[in-house]
């Protein structure tokens, strides 16, 4: 089946390419180019705008539209209108290309059986990721990481570029800015054209719009009437003739970029940036057409010179989508230069993960660039991250390294190299430090580069969680490390790793709004590193995260569960492109789903001054929304019970265990009436052993209510753990701690 339909593929690219080729040949590119992009690609806020749909045609399509047209050398290029018909067939036809090249990309796993298939499926899919690539980051998130990746070095790039990345900046957003207002004035004026009743009010709308006068206007209508079609469709038909003047809206003179660009730029300094970032017709001639498909020149070349003065910027979405390439290109050919910008990625990446991660966990231990030594092969190593909050920790290594241009092409060697560079070799560093936190029966005195000695409260450690950060996307931040494992990209041997984007952190943070929220999704996301076979990228994760705690799935025998995330993450898309549209309708921030008990629950938690409230945290955030409310109903009712029955009816407790996490638990809700200190301990205490027992769990999280008082979120809470070590001053009588004052969190101080 699958070599049948890769065979299919391959006829489908060959008939479309064929047919799309023929086509572009007779059509005015210009007129065509720009009628793609302003109906594909640039939506209208309003209260109906939904920021989660991808543009229909995709920018990927217009981009081979694009790329295709730039191949014809201007002396063979076409004259004929673009019609709506000829459009939709364009924009069909190049939508056909891209689904094949990637069914066809399979084509070898048809000739492959066994465990070689996992291999060469999984290749495939992170070669498919990265050309296909595009918006690595929201609008807002890729600005404030292009401003502070190159706000030191910018004074370097000026003394040899004439301008500043930061300046570049401002100018592809004064070119998209200045395109989109255009863009609205002309669909303003057509919209008073639909506005009119009658046909002939249309008509003369439009001819109006361009200058035409009511005689123009009546031999076009007699024209039109001519068609005998119905009226809507005559005012569609209408509307293609003056897709001529859609090129006005992407069309800018030499003077007016000038005037776009901030601050004063000399003209041939300016002359030079334009020239580097444009293409002339036929010069893309030579290019294969599955390059153009894939990783096309006009990505770091958004712009089409018509002359030597006037260009013309179609696809304004290039400067969002590939800003960073872009100026990665401007950079490369200056050699001190570039390796100026390679150090700074590299510093840039780890100063802004401890200043990220310590405003995200403000009350943790963290500390970079720590030298250790392994206590079995006496080696030393060298770890950028550490965060230690009580009895979790993160082990962090951040990797600036570049995707290779090669591997973006889709290069196999070079792409299985960079994944040793930026996935495989941090997993092996992170997993060894990982292991020395977690078997540390003491403190531990380690070294910055610095040279300064610092303590590590290694002590209380009981899980590390390995991360690793990079500054570019990879296609590992929406493979699974199983998948990685299958395609031999990674080492079965190596401890999985949770692998995200500086960009993807940045949501990250944002959206989960306390510190043991944080903490317990990277928990969790380790997890579903050892225990879920999934596919979805970090966003979509968050929104599983933030719905259902990111629980793994039961496992059926050895085999791990199956699940599929992509492109779940729409409302986190909404939010922030509601937020860079500056839209005047409020978008809900989306949030982790916690009954308002709950969540004041998990804050009075968090603000304890005890180092086991990251793991009670935990056993809270475990429970999904309506568990939540039940608990809560139980609770209430046995607060009722014990109300009109005191505590000698036998309901006065509830229990309900949380889904089988690392930090599985019971919870136990304890509701009593007119019992001294000592009794109430003593109850809470005969209850967590029960539940100890009963629920095969070894951490029990009870949260007691007094009847008469009923503090919020409760009047006491007490936490036993059977695998905590021994403290000075805590018993472990019965295997768990008894909850002794110094155990509880009372409400009453």
């Amino acid at each position: 089946m699958l070599k049948a339909a890769a065979n299919r593929a391959e006829l489908d690219l060959d008939e479309s390419k064929r047919d799309l080729q023929r086509l572009l040949r007779q059509l005015e590119p210009r007129q065509l180019l720009s009628a793609a992009a302003l109906y594909a690609l640039h939506a209208v806020s309003g209260p109906i705008t939904d920021y989660t749909s991808d543009s229909k045609p995709s920018q990927a399509a217009i981009e081979l539209l694009q790329s295709l047209v730039l191949a014809i050398p201007a002396e063979e290029q076409g004259r004929e209108a673009t019609l709506q018909d000829s459009l939709g067939k364009c924009v069909e036809l190049a939508e056909s290309c891209i689904d094949a090249l990637g069914t066809r990309a399979y084509a070898d796993l048809a000739e492959t059986e066994g465990s070689r298939s996992h291999a060469v499926a999984g290749r495939e899919s992170a070669r498919l990721h990265t050309r296909i690539l595009r918006n690595w980051a929201f609008p807002q998130h890729m600005r404030e990481i292009v401003r502070d990746l190159f706000a030191p070095i910018d004074c370097h790039v000026a003394a040899d570029l004439g301008f500043t990345i930061g300046d570049l900046l401002s100018f592809c957003d004064n070119v998209m800015d200045s395109s989109c207002d255009r863009i609205a004035t002309l669909r303003g004026a057509i919209a008073i054209g639909f506005q009119r009743t009658t046909l002939r009010g249309t008509i003369e709308a439009w001819c109006e719009l361009v200058g035409a006068g009511k005689d123009e206007a009546t031999t076009f209508l007699e024209r039109l009437r001519g068609l005998r079609l119905p009226v809507r469709l005559l005012r569609f038909i209408a509307l293609a003739f003056f897709h001529q003047f859609f090129p006005n809206c992407y069309t800018f003179d030499r003077e007016e970029l000038q005037s776009l660009f901030p601050g004063a730029i000399d003209q041939s300094t300016l002359d030079a940036l334009l020239k580097n970032l444009s293409h002339r017709f036929g010069d893309l001639k030579s290019i294969p057409f599955e390059h153009l498909a894939t990783q096309s020149p006009i990505r770091v070349k958004p712009l089409i010179a018509l002359d030597d003065r006037t260009y013309f910027v179609p696809i304004v979405g290039l400067f969002n989508s590939f800003f960073l390439e872009i100026s990665e290109a401007l950079l490369k050919p200056h050699e001190r230069l570039w390796n100026r910008y390679l150090d700074r990625r590299a510093t840039y990446l780890e100063e802004t993960l401890s200043r990220r991660f310590g405003g995200a966990f403000p009350q943790a231990v963290v500390e970079r660039n720590i030298s250790w030594d392994d206590p079995q092969s006496g080696q030393r190593f060298e770890t950028d991250l550490v965060v230690a909050l009580g009895p979790i920790a993160l082990v962090v290594e951040a990797k600036s390294g570049r995707v290779s241009d090669s591997a973006r092409r889709g290069s196999e060697s070079r792409l299985k190299r960079d994944f040793e560079r930026l996935v495989d070799e941090p997993a092996a560093q992170s997993s060894r430090f990982a292991g020395i936190l977690e078997d540390a029966a003491e403190d531990l005195d380690v070294k910055l580069r610095s040279g300064k000695t610092v303590r590590l409260p290694a002590s209380n450690i009981r899980r590390a969680v390995c991360v690793s950060l990079t500054l570019d996307w990879l296609p590992a931040h929406s493979l699974c490390w199983s998948a990685l494992v299958k395609a031999g990209l990674v080492d079965s041997q190596r401890r999985p790793l949770v692998s995200l984007s500086l960009a993807d952190l940045i949501v990250v943070f944002d959206a989960l709004e306390s510190p043991v929220m944080r903490l317990h999704y990277f928990w969790r996301r380790s997890e579903w590193e050892q225990r879920v076979h999934y596919s979805g990228d970090e966003e979509d994760l968050l929104v599983y995260y933030l719905s259902s705690s990111l629980s793994p799935p039961v496992s059926e025998g050895d085999r791990k569960p199956q699940m599929n995330f992509t492109a779940q993450s729409n409302e986190l898309r909404r939010y922030y492109m509601a937020k860079w549209a500056d839209s005047p309708f409020e978008v809900p921030r989306p949030r982790r789903l916690l009954t308002d008990w709950w969540g004041v629950l998990v804050e009075r938690v968090q603000s304890l001054e005890r180092t086991e409230k990251w793991e009670i945290a935990a056993c809270l955030l475990d429970a999904g929304y309506l568990d939540q409310q039940e608990m809560e109903k139980q609770i209430l009712e046995a607060v009722a019970f014990v109300r009109r029955h005191g505590n000698q009816g036998g309901r006065d407790a509830v229990v309900m265990t949380t889904p089988r996490t690392e930090s599985h638990c019971a919870l136990v809700g304890y509701a009593y009436r007119d019992l001294n200190r000592e009794d109430r301990n003593a109850a809470a205490n005969r209850l967590m052993g029960q539940a100890h027992e009963k629920c095969a769990v070894r951490r029990v999280v009870l949260i007691g209510r007094d009847v008469e008082r009923m503090s919020e979120p409760y009047d006491f809470l007490s936490f036993s753990d059977l695998d905590r070590r021994p403290t000075i001053g805590s018993s472990q009588a019965h295997g768990h701690c008894p909850p002794r004052e110094t155990d509880l969190s009372d409400q009453s101080g």
